[in-house]
């Protein structure tokens, strides 16, 4: 940092960027799958909604099972030990599905 933000910003880039980092990567991965489904939703004016139809099990190891409707169709299941992860399988499970539509975002 004594020599300044440009010097700085050279170091980082070439010890640690560069040689660990693949960006290209980095760019193309998805981190989440549910809310890339709710965009394009949005974008193509669909609508879509998650419903838990099964929760079983006791409190210690509860598992959720959730549907994914698109325009009123069951396009995808996720079941998962919580709402929020068997969302993200369903909406996994609905990328794949639909892959094709969804990579033109």
């Amino acid at each position: 940092m004594d020599r300044g933000y440009k010097y700085c910003f050279k170091f980082i880039n070439k010890r640690v960027i560069i040689p660990y980092v693949d960006v290209l990567k980095l760019e193309g991965k998805i981190t989440s799958y549910k809310s890339l489904f709710i965009e394009w939703c949005q974008k193509q004016k669909k609508e879509f909604a998650f419903e838990v139809y099964e929760d079983t099990g006791n409190d210690a190891l509860k598992h959720f099972s959730v549907k994914l409707l698109l325009d009123g169709i069951i396009i995808a299941k996720g079941r998962a030990t919580s709402k929020k992860k068997a969302e993200e399988t369903a909406s996994k499970r609905a990328y794949y599905a639909y892959q094709k539509e969804l990579s033109n975002l």
